[in-house]
């Protein structure tokens, strides 16, 4: 859910609202998948349940540090993998901006590096 987020940082240097800003953003959604894994179904270091509910983030208490530092390290992967990829990234951006959807087979193609010499 962060590769979005994390590939509009690389190479734009700032998100935009679909990306990180909103209660349905990748970043949003992101964060309550990350606290329910924690807090619900019991996936963290903390013996601790608190129901969908009962997780209010509050900036600095222990749930928000909880759920910083797993988006924190999902989204410095997220930015390794497309810093190592960062030619295929801007293949596919590239071509996202003139035909505007493609499908999950053209994607692949892009992906494993059969396709690139047509699209660029």
């Amino acid at each position: 859910m962060l590769a979005g987020y994390a590939a509009e940082r690389l190479v734009f240097g700032e998100v935009s609202s679909g990306a990180g800003n909103g209660p349905h953003s990748d970043l949003a959604r992101a964060t309550d998948l990350a606290r329910r894994m924690l807090f619900e179904w019991g996936m963290g270091e903390h013996l601790t349940h608190l129901p969908a509910s009962g997780a209010i983030l509050r900036p600095g208490d222990a749930v928000d540090r909880a759920v910083q530092d797993v988006l924190g390290k999902c989204l410095e992967k997220a930015h390794g993998i497309l810093r190592q990829n960062r030619e295929r990234l801007i293949t596919v951006a590239e071509l996202l901006l003139t035909e505007r959807e493609m499908s999950k087979e053209r994607c692949r193609e892009l992906l494993e590096g059969s396709d690139l010499s047509r699209s660029a």
